[in-house]
């Protein structure tokens, strides 16, 4: 009886699934575009719940649109997955995942705090970032982190942004130089052309950076090492200029927060864009109009 009741669920289930939410794929893991929506993965073994947020702007403490994964269905082994209809670049999305909240044993699970993508490929710009509401613990707690905190940092944590890149190298080569005639060039984009004596038309960006391009060959350097490209949170640095007052910078970007989304400061930018307008599928403000080359 147990079994048929299972089977009879189990197929209730599957034909009342909403026709623009499916139950996905565990793999690739993060935001791949298939057949007209978006493949959401993410891992997490000790999970007990996991929640989809959709966002409409980056310092929205209100999601759009709310999306619960069941556990039975869009769970595949430690991989929590999903598929959405209708969803376009520029779409802003973040996790809650509710577990065990044991310290002692490596789990911090709260969820009352908006997670990122590990695999997102863009992150939102907020004007400022405050990483202390991020903490899963009390900080007014007399005995360290054994009591969860129960502020929703959501209006307060930047958004992932769905890119939808996929970049073709088509008959692009890897030079194969011989490490007796490797010259490697370290340095950083910003840093590296942000003083007016660098010459260049797009100073501290990544396009800066390409311009310096002849620099490079004239020297004899056959490749370029990068520091942190990744994004970072340049104002978790709590201290002050003691010279200007002003607050610190992380500068050098030792500690990204998205291991797969370039740094947007590094971009070239003229303008911000215009809001997204979904039936027309143009893009949205999460980034910046390239400037014009």
């Amino acid at each position: 009886m147990k079994r048929l009741q299972r089977a009879l669920y189990a197929y209730i289930a599957e034909v009342s699934e909403r026709a623009d939410i499916r139950v996905g794929s565990p793999l690739p893991l993060g935001t791949h575009e298939r057949g007209g929506g978006v493949n959401f993965a993410i891992f997490s073994r000790q999970a007990r719940r996991v929640r989809l947020e959709l966002f409409d702007h980056p310092e929205d403490a209100v999601p759009a649109r709310v999306i619960d994964l069941d556990s039975a269905r869009n769970r595949t082994g430690g991989v929590w997955h999903v598929w959405v209809e209708g969803i376009g670049p520029g779409q802003r999305y973040a996790y809650r995942v509710d577990g065990p909240y044991e310290p002692s044993a490596g789990h911090r699970f709260n969820f009352n705090k908006l997670l990122l993508d590990p695999f997102a490929t863009a992150i939102s710009r907020l004007p400022t970032w405050e990483f202390g509401l991020a903490r899963g613990y009390d900080p007014s707690a007399p005995d360290g982190d054994s009591v969860p905190s129960m502020v929703n940092n959501a209006d307060a944590m930047p958004k992932c942004v769905f890119t939808q890149e996929h970049f073709h190298w088509h008959e692009d080569r890897l030079p194969r130089n011989s490490w007796s005639k490797t010259v490697i060039y370290e340095t950083h984009v910003r840093g590296f052309t942000l003083h007016p004596s660098s010459g260049v038309e797009h100073p501290g960006t990544y396009r800066g950076l390409m311009e310096k391009t002849p620099y490079f060959k004239e020297l004899g350097v056959t490749a370029v090492e990068l520091m942190p490209v990744q994004e970072f949170n340049a104002n978790q640095v709590t201290g002050i200029h003691p010279q200007t007052g002003q607050p610190l910078r992380n500068y050098w970007g030792y500690d990204p927060v998205a291991f797969f989304a370039p740094k947007a400061s590094y971009i070239a930018v003229r303008e911000v864009w215009a809001s997204r307008s979904w039936s027309s599928r143009k893009w949205s403000g999460p980034f910046t109009r390239p400037a014009s080359r």
